[in-house]
């Protein structure tokens, strides 16, 4: 699953959050968000836990 990397970064800016304050609250390494958001791609799992740390649906961060 490949996650829209630009609207995740959008919404950590409109949230004020680091790339350490997400990863914090998704309950996942700083790695696995470095990887996502370096255009990796991840589990639906991993995707799920970002966009409810993000307060999204999962549909609003995934790529097309």
């Amino acid at each position: 699953m490949n996650i829209n990397v630009l609207k995740v970064q959008i919404l950590m800016g409109k949230r004020g959050m680091t790339i350490n304050q997400l990863a914090e609250k998704c309950q996942l390494s700083r790695q696995t968000i470095s990887n996502v958001t370096a255009k990796k791609s991840c589990n639906p799992i991993t995707a799920y836990k970002i966009a409810v740390a993000l307060s999204v649906d999962v549909e609003d961060i995934v790529s097309e």
